[in-house]
């Protein structure tokens, strides 16, 4: 910045030795050291605002970020709650419809249901897997 070295110190020392003259010179620099004091003071003061509101304006940037992530999740939740009530709806409808047919019984404490009921469940779980891929993709960590 400055690229002041000792000669030229001495060359503003000397002139202000003439101008100010020796009795005053001493009140001079004092003066000029605590104005150098408070000009110091006055721009850490500035710094240390200027970091604090970066930080507050960060802080409120990720605020509404994540209200804005809780808004669209939310939605997402709830639509996901409407459709898995509404397959539900339609699944104990079509249960009252359907026959009794071969019994399937995947585990060995599930339910006893026909072919067409556990295909029926089947299909609906991979639609709620299907639409959960969709609105939330895997993040890829390669290039």
């Amino acid at each position: 910045m400055l690229d002041v070295g000792f000669f030229e110190i001495v060359i503003v020392a000397l002139a202000c030795l003439l101008i100010v003259g020796p009795e005053r010179l001493p009140v001079v620099f004092k003066t000029l050291g605590i104005l150098a004091g408070r000009a110091q003071n006055y721009v850490s003061k500035v710094k240390s605002d200027v970091e604090n509101e970066l930080n507050f304006s960060e802080y409120e940037a990720t605020k509404d970020e994540l209200k804005n992530f809780g808004k669209k999740y939310g939605e997402e939740l709830i639509s996901l709650e409407n459709e898995i009530h509404d397959l539900s709806s339609s699944i104990e409808s079509s249960s009252e419809s359907l026959s009794e047919g071969k019994i399937i019984r995947f585990h060995i404490n599930s339910p006893k249901l026909s072919w067409r009921e556990e295909n029926f469940q089947l299909k609906i779980r991979e639609r709620v897997r299907a639409r959960i891929r969709l609105r939330c993709p895997k993040k890829s960590f390669g290039p």
